[in-house]
């Protein structure tokens, strides 16, 4: 049994490690690629990454057209009508294209066919329902039906540029009017579907007037702007007010709407989604454990506990806590809502109020459950390793080859891949040991390998027990989380002795500061960084490096910077 067993576990070690690597970066080639030279050697100078060399270049990065994300649609679509009518179109909401999450190399920016066929049926029996119902109209008129000429005309010049989020001139609403008039086909409902589909809605669009080499936005874009990257939606009363008063033009009138914002509750689950896509907190990991392992965790609970405890933490470091930058990997409450995460934690559980704090090395938003989840018995070392190096750090990664694999898999003995032999890490250590491989992985594994204190549940573990296909138990390893050159940045540490030495090192580190400035512009213009974006992740490095300020002073800066004002000409 046990050479049977031996014989596929070995098989199975090779093609999870294989495949982990084959999807995380096919080619781990060249240890000297220039590319990879190049990024961490300008990554790890000892200053400010970001300088701003020409502020007339600000802003010239912005798209002028970005499609809604299918989150922002609903916000809208609640927004302008109503959670009550809105409920009434949930099964075709349900067909409007899912968005994995808001990372640029996730997030496709075009609408398809796909995303206009849904609007089509989401728009047509919304418009139907809303025309009808006389609290809808009435919002946006003294009427309570659209039957008459004036009445939809004073409708149309309020919900137009409400939907359209842009000042919408008389003669588009006369000739829309007009067109009810004199066509017996178009009626109220019509009407409303057909501002629905116009790309203004569907789309996120910046006329802008021009202003030297620029467009310069105007007040009303400067509120869509505003209240997309806050809250995903539509401006709330206030902040339209204010564009129509034209007391969006300054730095200090945007940055008050945006810290208003920030602070309501979609400013709050918008601050909460950012942190979850940056530390890939996404969907239902795939834990391939077997029963030994779990050790009798109900893993969906224990998992949608892990969730809600990610999520209570950013918001209390970043709103009720009013923490600084290290505060979100150091910081040790916690707030597991079911007895599993509890005793993980080696805290009570939490229902309300003050946070309860971890015994046992969980702290921050890295050494979390809801973080370290995933693989199979054994720890997802390579893929801990990437997420740090690649979303924490912003350091690159080769795009991947198979040869590298195929080739590296020839020169490794089957005693250096025994489980019963090996402890996982040196496991990864044998199969990633090859000239070729190192390339990449010198940059990985030791990353991987400092988060060994936590197991692929995100239990501290300081023995790894191996189990045979009859769930008893065949092998014991202690757990080593001692890592040696982990290339954090210049004058970093030449070796780390475990996850909390990692952390604390990350926390404390310029180099993750100008990553997650990286981050945030990324978040809130769904694209990669260009060379235009240099003067505001600038300002937003520096609010990072000022230990005076706090994470809401970084997202107020984040938005409410002078890129704000500005897109480029086309």
């Amino acid at each position: 049994m046990k050479k049977n067993y031996l014989k596929m576990k070995q098989i199975s070690v090779v093609l999870t490690l294989s495949l982990i690597i084959l999807f995380a970066f096919q080619n781990c080639g060249d240890p000297f690629n220039s590319n990879l030279s190049m990024q961490s050697s300008s990554s790890l100078v000892d200053t400010k990454k970001f300088q701003c060399m020409n502020p007339l270049e600000r802003g010239k990065s912005n798209k002028s057209f970005l499609r809604l994300s299918k989150l922002e649609v609903e916000n809208v679509l609640n927004d302008l009508f109503g959670s009550a009518l809105v409920s009434q179109v949930s099964q075709e909401l349900k067909q409007f294209p899912t968005d994995v999450n808001e990372k640029p190399s996730h997030f496709l920016e075009v609408l398809t066919s796909s995303h206009f066929d849904a609007m089509l049926k989401i728009s047509e029996k919304l418009s139907g329902i809303a025309a009808n119902d006389s609290g809808f109209v009435n919002r946006y008129s003294s009427c309570t039906n659209l039957n008459t000429t004036n009445c939809l005309r004073e409708f149309l010049t309020n919900f137009m540029p409400r939907s359209l989020r842009n000042s919408i001139p008389s003669t588009e609403v006369d000739s829309l009017v007009s067109t009810y008039n004199n066509d017996s086909t178009v009626d109220a409902q019509v009407a409303i579907m057909s501002i629905l589909l116009r790309p203004e809605f569907l789309m996120h669009t910046e006329m802008g007037f021009e202003n030297g080499t620029r467009l310069r936005l105007n007040d009303y874009e400067v509120a869509s702007r505003i209240s997309f990257q806050v809250i995903g939606s539509i401006p709330d009363d206030t902040l339209w007010k204010a564009a129509q008063n034209g007391q969006l033009k300054t730095l200090e009138q945007v940055r008050g709407h945006v810290r208003r914002l920030l602070t309501s509750q979609r400013g709050r689950d918008k601050v909460t989604r950012l942190f979850k896509t940056w530390m890939s907190v996404e969907g239902t990991p795939t834990v391939a454990a077997t029963p030994g392992h779990i050790n009798g965790i109900d893993l969906d609970s224990y998992y949608s506990s892990a969730i809600q405890d990610f999520e209570q933490f950013v918001e209390y470091v970043v709103f009720d806590k009013a923490g600084k930058f290290e505060d979100l990997f150091l910081d040790k409450s916690v707030f597991p809502q079911d007895q599993d995460l509890a005793s993980v934690y080696g805290s009570s559980i939490w229902n309300s109020g003050e946070p309860q704090l971890g015994t046992n090395g969980h702290q921050g938003i890295l050494l979390r459950p809801a973080t370290l989840v995933g693989g199979e018995n054994s720890t997802p070392i390579i893929l801990r390793g990437v997420q740090v190096r690649t979303e924490i750090l912003c350091d690159y990664i080769p795009v991947p080859n198979a040869d590298v694999i195929n080739a590296r898999d020839d020169n490794i003995h089957p005693d250096e891949i025994d489980p019963l032999l090996n402890p996982h890490r040196d496991i990864v250590k044998n199969m990633t040991k090859s000239q070729s491989c190192m390339g990449c992985h010198s940059q990985i594994n030791p990353l991987g390998f400092a988060l060994e204190d936590f197991d692929s549940l995100g239990r501290r573990q300081q023995m790894e027990h191996v189990y045979d296909m009859n769930e008893a138990q065949v092998a014991s390893f202690p757990v080593s989380s001692f890592a040696l050159n982990p290339r954090i940045e210049q004058d970093g540490p030449q070796e780390l002795q475990n996850a909390m030495d990692l952390n604390t090192h990350i926390a404390q580190s310029k180099k993750v500061r100008s990553c997650f400035a990286e981050k945030l512009t990324e978040h809130i213009y769904k694209r990669s960084i260009a060379s235009e974006d240099n003067c505001a992740l600038s300002e937003k490095e520096s609010t990072l490096l000022n230990k005076d300020l706090n994470i809401l002073d970084v997202l107020t800066i984040n938005v409410a910077n002078e890129d704000i004002f500005w897109r480029a000409k086309e």
